[in-house]
């Protein structure tokens, strides 16, 4: 069989410049990898840092660099814009198209590993009620994730198109599977973006401010996971993929969805929590919060701000760990969130210690 070659999307971002070292430096530097971005100077930055990949010039837009470099790949990870509807068909039907020698020991199944995310999941409390159940859970009720997500839901229009054949044909012997990260936490491993959104947006906001706050009463909860951890994911599907495992556990409609949080954070707790962190570093006076209605959040320049931090994202991931021996690594060891009522496990997540690096990486001036 010829050696396996993977196309991946989003390289200079957080998470796929951290799936790209995963894969490409520390787990099969023996495969081939061609990376898209946007102009030569990424390029020559992960060239330089990463010998084994060749990087291709384009964008999302660029339709027929998309289909051209899906129909060499064996595996196509996209990592981009997980809101871009245009550019998954191209990559399926890269993906359908056959190899042109087809005797050179070409794999007979190819697959796509697609980036979701848990803002699919929120709800409209805006700070003001924690969900007392988690509604979704990737193993035990698939099905909730795939058929009855609202059509309005964020990214969910991307999500159906890589779901369902009937919206975006592929061949046969095409299998997708989706990953759908919570809030994102740690320090990435790529050659582009090393630093996550919410968190650090959260601390510069309260730095710029002068004061920490919340949205509403901040009553709200979210799921987080290390960034590595998350990467690991992606290196898991890898694998099964190589071993031209297509079992319906793993790929495609119920067997292909995986959430990925190791632990949750109540966003009030959260916010507490690194205003005293940045008054101890006196960078803000106080570590008492305002309470802010949604938009004066969105007046302070966070016009995503109020769904961010004041709704809540729930899910179990199961999936992973059941099914490819996902384990977590990283972050502390933390109680569910306070007056939550599921279950009494202990996760990994954000716990003070986390926050303190964020904090870190905001001041380095990473993001």
């Amino acid at each position: 069989m010829a050696p396996k070659h993977i196309f991946i999307t989003g390289v200079t971002g957080y998470i796929a410049g951290t799936v790209l070292h995963t894969l490409a430096v520390e787990k099969h530097p023996e495969y081939s990898y061609t990376a898209l971005v946007r102009n030569e100077k990424a390029g020559l930055k992960i060239r330089e840092q990463i010998p084994n990949v060749e990087v291709v010039i384009g964008d999302l837009e660029s339709f027929d660099v998309l289909e051209i470099e899906s129909s060499k790949a064996d595996i196509v990870i996209n990592c981009a814009n997980n809101d871009h509807t245009a550019s998954i068909p191209y990559i399926l039907r890269g993906l359908s198209t056959p190899f042109p020698d087809e005797d050179a020991g070409h794999p007979l199944h190819r697959f796509l590993i697609h980036t979701s995310g848990t803002s699919i999941l929120l709800d409209e409390s805006l700070g003001t009620t924690t969900t007392s159940a988690v509604h979704y859970n990737d193993y035990e009720n698939p099905k909730g994730l795939v058929h009855d997500i609202p059509d309005s839901a964020w990214h969910r229009e991307v999500d159906q198109l890589v779901l369902f054949p009937h919206l975006a044909p592929r061949a046969p012997n095409v299998h997708i599977a989706i990953i759908c990260p919570p809030c994102v936490y740690g320090r990435g491993t790529g050659t582009g973006k090393i630093v996550s959104w919410q968190i650090p947006q959260l601390i510069k906001h309260f730095i710029k401010r002068g004061k920490g706050f919340t949205v509403n009463e901040g009553d709200t909860v979210w799921g987080n996971v290390h960034v590595v951890d998350l990467a690991e994911i992606y290196a898991l599907l890898v694998d099964h993929a190589a071993n031209q495992d297509t079992s319906p556990e793993v790929w495609d409609g119920e067997g292909g969805y995986y959430l990925a949080a190791t632990g949750e954070h109540h966003w009030g707790d959260t916010a507490q929590l690194v205003a005293q962190i940045l008054n101890n570093r006196g960078l803000i006076k106080t570590a008492e919060l305002d309470r802010l209605t949604p938009e004066q959040v969105r007046e302070l320049g966070a016009k995503t701000g109020p769904l961010e931090w004041g709704c809540n994202s729930r899910g179990r991931a199961i999936h992973a760990e059941k099914v490819l021996g996902w384990v977590p690594q990283h972050g502390s060891k933390v109680l569910p969130p306070h007056g939550d009522k599921w279950g009494a496990e202990i996760g990994l997540g954000l716990g003070p210690h986390e926050l303190e690096t964020e904090v870190d990486m905001v001041l380095e001036g990473l993001c």
